[in-house]
């Protein structure tokens, strides 16, 4: 799930940055709070580093959450930055992004010719060249024996989705075990998690079903459906700590004393590790 977020400089109460991201994305500009080369940050950073030496803390809001598709996110976060304005290219603009948004170019299923025109040469001989200064394709390569580890863990055992041992069965078996447990309710993360409770890889697809979504399987046998999660948030009043869970997580794990409902004021913490 993506989520908008927002800068706010409390001397002023007005937002100065507007972003895009997941996890712990908002927070990590306060905790890389130093200068770098890449002059669409640079603004920004400087700003968080004038507060810090002046002992003035961020507000950071959430404009939206729970947000599925990435591309929705990136049309929320430009929508955002026009609104407010950019400082120095839009007049009476307030904020110190330097782009309207940060949605990457989608380059998918093009030639070097339609991406770089009359350069399309040009960027061909100069990646030929770094490739063959990093050892030629492939040339006297060799794995590290932690990484021939993982290769092997990966590529044995019975949920490898390239093994003849794998069965229709066997996953289902596993899938009606899931879906019973969560009520026939199912999603994303309860699948990660689940399979991690099983020690199996959270495979999704598999050439056992001609590459069909397994949980589109499940919809089909066991009559699941398919639920997004909902985020929930509480906090601490006395310690000013913040965490969030998702809902179902409330049902394999208990909220300590002294945390109420609501986002509260105070420092994000993750949620439980379950």
């Amino acid at each position: 799930m993506y989520y908008i977020y927002c800068y706010i400089d409390p001397t002023t109460n007005l937002p100065f940055y507007v972003g895009k991201g997941t996890q712990k994305r908002a927070y990590t500009h306060m905790y890389n709070a130093k200068e770098d080369n890449n002059k669409n940050k640079t603004r920004f950073k400087n700003k968080l580093n004038k507060m810090k030496r002046a002992g003035i803390e961020p507000v950071i809001i959430f404009l939206a959450q729970n947000i599925q598709d990435e591309q929705i996110a990136y049309d929320i976060e430009e929508a955002y930055i026009k609104e407010y304005g950019r400082k120095g290219y839009e007049k009476n603009g307030i904020l110190l992004n330097i782009c309207e948004g940060a949605r990457p170019p989608n380059h998918k299923g093009k030639t070097y010719e339609e991406i770089y025109g009359d350069r399309a040469k040009e960027q061909k001989n100069k990646r030929h060249k770094l490739q063959l200064d990093a050892g030629g394709w492939f040339k006297n390569h060799k794995h590290t024996d932690n990484a021939k580890q993982k290769i092997k863990e990966k590529s044995t055992g019975l949920f490898n989705s390239n093994s003849s041992n794998v069965t229709e069965e066997d996953l289902l078996i596993i899938g009606k075990e899931f879906c019973n447990y969560f009520n026939n309710e199912i999603s994303s993360k309860k699948w990660k998690w689940w399979c991690k409770q099983k020690n199996i890889p959270t495979i999704r697809k598999t050439f056992r079903f001609n590459g069909i979504d397994i949980f589109d399987i499940f919809v089909e046998k066991f009559n699941a459906v398919k639920k997004h999660d909902s985020m929930l948030w509480f906090h601490n009043p006395e310690t000013k700590i913040a965490f969030r869970i998702l809902d179902w997580e409330l049902n394999i794990t208990s909220i300590p004393e002294g945390f109420i409902r609501g986002r509260g004021i105070g420092n994000f913490k993750k949620g439980f590790s379950l």
